[in-house]
């Protein structure tokens, strides 16, 4: 993923770049995001993964700026316990 540039001066705006895996069937969830937000005249950059039903959880400790390339995966490890493992 290439982290775009947010052109804050149009406005508030959200949006994001992200993988998963499931989710529309079965109501469950597992997903890496890259968020890249406008709001109050600046950007926000951040990442985060999620595995639904529970709550998202931030990537802390990146400097994420525009243009740099984001890698992640989602790899299955135990699908007896629903056990992942995830990289970025």
């Amino acid at each position: 993923m290439t982290v775009p540039q947010v052109n804050a001066s149009k406005g508030d705006g959200y949006s994001s770049i992200w993988i998963g895996i499931r989710g529309q069937i079965d109501k469950t969830l597992i997903q890496v995001v890259m968020e890249q937000d406008s709001s109050s005249d600046s950007g926000r950059y951040l990442a985060w993964c999620e595995m639904l039903p529970s709550n998202l959880i931030t990537i802390d400790g990146l400097t994420i700026s525009p243009g740099d390339t984001m890698v992640a995966s989602l790899n299955l490890v135990y699908s007896d316990v629903n056990v992942w493992d995830i990289q970025n």
